[in-house]
Protein backbone atom coordinates (compact mmCIF):
# COMPACT_ATOMS: atom_id res chain seq x y z
CA UNK A 1 0.00 0.00 0.00
CA UNK A 2 0.89 3.43 -0.83
CA UNK A 3 -1.26 6.10 -0.01
CA UNK A 4 1.25 9.17 0.70
CA UNK A 5 4.46 10.79 -1.40
CA UNK A 6 6.60 13.68 -1.93
CA UNK A 7 7.76 14.94 -5.62
CA UNK A 8 10.77 17.53 -5.52
CA UNK A 9 11.72 19.61 -8.69
CA UNK A 10 15.28 19.07 -8.78
CA UNK A 11 18.18 17.32 -10.90
CA UNK A 12 16.91 13.51 -10.31
CA UNK A 13 13.63 14.49 -11.07
CA UNK A 14 14.67 15.90 -14.26
CA UNK A 15 16.83 13.12 -15.21
CA UNK A 16 13.53 11.06 -15.01
CA UNK A 17 11.69 13.31 -17.44
CA UNK A 18 15.10 13.30 -19.69
CA UNK A 19 15.26 10.01 -19.74
CA UNK A 20 11.34 9.23 -20.40
CA UNK A 21 11.39 11.75 -23.30
CA UNK A 22 9.29 14.36 -21.52
CA UNK A 23 10.00 17.91 -22.24
CA UNK A 24 9.04 20.21 -19.47
CA UNK A 25 10.78 23.54 -17.79
CA UNK A 26 11.95 23.32 -14.57
CA UNK A 27 9.31 25.87 -13.37
CA UNK A 28 6.36 23.22 -14.70
CA UNK A 29 6.68 20.88 -12.06
CA UNK A 30 6.96 22.43 -8.39
CA UNK A 31 7.53 20.34 -5.24
CA UNK A 32 4.81 18.46 -3.51
CA UNK A 33 4.72 17.32 0.33
CA UNK A 34 2.72 14.70 1.65
CA UNK A 35 0.34 14.07 -1.58
CA UNK A 36 -2.47 12.16 -0.36
CA UNK A 37 -5.57 10.36 -2.39
CA UNK A 38 -8.06 11.86 -4.25
CA UNK A 39 -5.70 14.98 -4.62
CA UNK A 40 -4.54 16.10 -7.84
CA UNK A 41 -1.27 14.76 -9.12
CA UNK A 42 1.64 14.61 -11.82
CA UNK A 43 1.96 11.81 -13.87
CA UNK A 44 3.75 11.03 -16.98
CA UNK A 45 1.74 9.61 -20.10
CA UNK A 46 1.93 8.57 -23.76
CA UNK A 47 -0.74 9.72 -26.27
CA UNK A 48 -0.42 9.07 -29.72
CA UNK A 49 3.58 9.07 -29.13
CA UNK A 50 3.67 12.24 -27.32
CA UNK A 51 4.64 11.67 -23.53
CA UNK A 52 3.83 14.96 -21.13
CA UNK A 53 3.78 15.30 -17.64
CA UNK A 54 -0.17 15.83 -16.59
CA UNK A 55 -2.58 16.04 -13.47
CA UNK A 56 -4.85 12.88 -12.79
CA UNK A 57 -7.15 12.67 -9.57
CA UNK A 58 -5.02 9.82 -7.70
CA UNK A 59 -8.33 7.68 -7.03
CA UNK A 60 -9.27 5.54 -9.99
CA UNK A 61 -12.86 6.03 -11.37
CA UNK A 62 -13.49 3.71 -13.35
CA UNK A 63 -15.34 4.28 -16.78
CA UNK A 64 -18.12 2.05 -16.27
CA UNK A 65 -19.17 3.34 -12.76
CA UNK A 66 -21.95 6.14 -12.23
CA UNK A 67 -20.59 8.31 -9.68
CA UNK A 68 -17.22 9.18 -8.62
CA UNK A 69 -16.74 7.67 -5.23
CA UNK A 70 -14.54 6.95 -2.54
CA UNK A 71 -16.60 3.89 -0.96
CA UNK A 72 -14.04 1.63 -2.73
CA UNK A 73 -10.04 1.74 -2.12
CA UNK A 74 -9.22 2.68 -5.59
CA UNK A 75 -5.95 4.97 -5.51
CA UNK A 76 -3.55 1.54 -5.09
CA UNK A 77 -3.91 -1.61 -7.93
CA UNK A 78 -2.63 -4.97 -6.92
CA UNK A 79 0.22 -5.97 -9.25
CA UNK A 80 -1.28 -9.77 -8.94
CA UNK A 81 -4.75 -9.09 -10.03
CA UNK A 82 -4.46 -6.28 -12.68
CA UNK A 83 -4.83 -7.99 -15.53
CA UNK A 84 -8.07 -9.90 -14.11
CA UNK A 85 -9.95 -6.81 -12.41
CA UNK A 86 -12.77 -5.71 -13.87
CA UNK A 87 -12.10 -2.24 -12.07
CA UNK A 88 -8.08 -2.03 -13.75
CA UNK A 89 -7.65 -4.28 -16.64
CA UNK A 90 -8.58 -2.45 -19.54
CA UNK A 91 -6.88 0.42 -17.81
CA UNK A 92 -3.58 -1.95 -17.51
CA UNK A 93 -3.66 -2.60 -20.92
CA UNK A 94 -4.88 0.99 -22.64
CA UNK A 95 -3.70 3.26 -19.98
CA UNK A 96 -0.55 3.11 -18.49
CA UNK A 97 1.00 5.91 -16.48
CA UNK A 98 4.64 6.71 -14.21
CA UNK A 99 4.25 8.66 -10.98
CA UNK A 100 7.45 10.11 -10.28
CA UNK A 101 8.31 10.33 -6.87
CA UNK A 102 11.35 11.14 -4.64
CA UNK A 103 10.14 9.48 -1.71
CA UNK A 104 7.17 7.84 -0.05
CA UNK A 105 5.53 7.42 2.84
CA UNK A 106 4.88 3.93 5.16
CA UNK A 107 3.66 3.87 8.58
CA UNK A 108 4.09 1.15 11.02
CA UNK A 109 2.17 0.68 14.51
CA UNK A 110 4.41 1.29 17.19
CA UNK A 111 3.10 0.94 20.42
CA UNK A 112 0.44 3.66 20.67
CA UNK A 113 2.11 5.66 17.92
CA UNK A 114 0.95 5.58 14.26
CA UNK A 115 4.96 6.03 12.97
CA UNK A 116 5.64 7.45 9.75
CA UNK A 117 8.93 6.18 7.53
CA UNK A 118 10.34 8.22 4.30
CA UNK A 119 11.43 5.78 1.75
CA UNK A 120 13.23 6.79 -0.75
CA UNK A 121 16.35 5.85 -2.98
CA UNK A 122 19.72 7.39 -2.18
CA UNK A 123 19.89 9.68 -5.36
CA UNK A 124 17.33 8.89 -8.44
CA UNK A 125 13.70 9.78 -8.47
CA UNK A 126 11.53 7.19 -8.09
CA UNK A 127 9.47 6.09 -11.48
CA UNK A 128 6.30 4.13 -9.72
CA UNK A 129 3.64 2.17 -12.45
CA UNK A 130 -0.11 3.39 -12.34
CA UNK A 131 -3.21 3.04 -14.65
CA UNK A 132 -5.17 5.62 -15.05
CA UNK A 133 -8.76 5.70 -16.84
CA UNK A 134 -11.23 8.63 -17.97
CA UNK A 135 -14.42 9.08 -16.40
CA UNK A 136 -17.17 10.96 -17.84
CA UNK A 137 -20.83 12.27 -17.06
CA UNK A 138 -21.97 14.91 -19.86
CA UNK A 139 -19.51 17.68 -19.96
CA UNK A 140 -17.77 16.33 -17.37
CA UNK A 141 -14.47 14.80 -17.83
CA UNK A 142 -12.06 13.77 -14.94
CA UNK A 143 -9.00 11.37 -15.05
CA UNK A 144 -7.93 9.42 -12.90
CA UNK A 145 -5.45 6.84 -11.76
CA UNK A 146 -4.21 4.49 -9.13
CA UNK A 147 -0.18 3.58 -8.15
CA UNK A 148 -0.07 -0.42 -8.77
CA UNK A 149 1.82 -2.15 -5.89
CA UNK A 150 3.45 -5.81 -4.90
CA UNK A 151 4.50 -7.57 -2.38
CA UNK A 152 7.14 -6.02 -0.42
CA UNK A 153 10.73 -6.86 -0.79
CA UNK A 154 11.93 -8.92 1.98
CA UNK A 155 13.81 -6.46 4.26
CA UNK A 156 11.04 -3.76 3.95
CA UNK A 157 8.27 -6.32 5.28
CA UNK A 158 9.24 -5.34 8.41
CA UNK A 159 7.62 -1.81 7.38
CA UNK A 160 4.35 -3.14 5.54
CA UNK A 161 3.58 -6.18 3.26
CA UNK A 162 3.36 -3.68 0.24
CA UNK A 163 4.94 -1.22 -1.84
CA UNK A 164 4.96 0.46 -5.14
CA UNK A 165 5.66 -1.13 -8.11
CA UNK A 166 9.15 0.72 -9.13
CA UNK A 167 10.87 0.21 -12.51
CA UNK A 168 14.21 1.07 -13.86
CA UNK A 169 14.64 3.44 -16.71
CA UNK A 170 14.07 1.06 -19.70
CA UNK A 171 10.77 -1.11 -17.68
CA UNK A 172 9.18 2.60 -16.93
CA UNK A 173 9.92 3.38 -21.25
CA UNK A 174 8.19 -0.54 -21.44
CA UNK A 175 5.21 0.85 -19.70
CA UNK A 176 4.40 3.74 -21.16
CA UNK A 177 4.57 2.50 -24.46
CA UNK A 178 1.19 2.33 -26.07
CA UNK A 179 1.89 -0.70 -28.28
CA UNK A 180 3.96 -2.27 -25.77
CA UNK A 181 3.48 -6.57 -25.91
CA UNK A 182 1.33 -7.27 -23.05
CA UNK A 183 3.71 -10.57 -22.36
CA UNK A 184 6.32 -7.88 -21.47
CA UNK A 185 3.82 -5.61 -19.52
CA UNK A 186 2.83 -8.78 -17.43
CA UNK A 187 6.37 -9.75 -17.00
CA UNK A 188 6.88 -6.00 -15.82
CA UNK A 189 4.65 -7.04 -13.03
CA UNK A 190 6.95 -9.20 -11.26
CA UNK A 191 9.78 -7.18 -11.58
CA UNK A 192 12.45 -6.72 -8.40
CA UNK A 193 13.45 -3.55 -7.30
CA UNK A 194 15.35 -1.91 -9.48
CA UNK A 195 18.04 -0.15 -6.58
CA UNK A 196 18.36 -0.16 -2.53
CA UNK A 197 15.87 2.23 -1.02
CA UNK A 198 17.01 4.15 2.31
CA UNK A 199 14.42 4.34 5.04
CA UNK A 200 14.06 6.62 7.78
CA UNK A 201 11.64 7.83 10.79
CA UNK A 202 10.01 11.62 10.42
CA UNK A 203 8.27 13.46 12.63
CA UNK A 204 4.27 12.47 12.95
CA UNK A 205 3.09 15.79 12.06
CA UNK A 206 2.66 14.14 8.85
CA UNK A 207 0.22 12.20 9.44
CA UNK A 208 -1.78 15.12 8.85
CA UNK A 209 -2.41 15.02 5.00
CA UNK A 210 -3.32 19.03 5.00
CA UNK A 211 0.67 19.77 6.16
CA UNK A 212 1.78 20.30 3.03
CA UNK A 213 5.72 20.76 4.51
CA UNK A 214 9.05 19.01 3.66
CA UNK A 215 8.98 15.87 6.04
CA UNK A 216 11.29 16.59 8.48
CA UNK A 217 13.65 13.31 10.49
CA UNK A 218 12.58 12.79 14.04
CA UNK A 219 15.86 13.58 15.92
CA UNK A 220 18.18 10.42 16.24
CA UNK A 221 16.12 8.50 14.20
CA UNK A 222 18.89 5.85 11.91
CA UNK A 223 18.43 5.11 7.97
CA UNK A 224 18.07 1.99 7.05
CA UNK A 225 19.07 0.13 4.07
CA UNK A 226 16.35 -1.77 2.06
CA UNK A 227 18.07 -4.22 -0.42
CA UNK A 228 17.63 -4.33 -4.05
Amino acid sequence: MCGRYNLEDNDDTQALMDGLGVSFGRTNIPSFFNLAPTEQIPVVSEEEGIRALRPMRWWLTPVWAKEITTQYSMFNARAETLDKSKAFQGSFRHHRIIIPMASFIEWRKEGAIRQPYLVRYEHDCMAAAGVWSQWTDGEIVLDTCAMVTTNASKDFRALHSRQPLLLDSDQANTWLEERADLKDLRELLKAPLPQNMLVRAIDPSINNSRLKEAPRYLNGSQEIVVSS
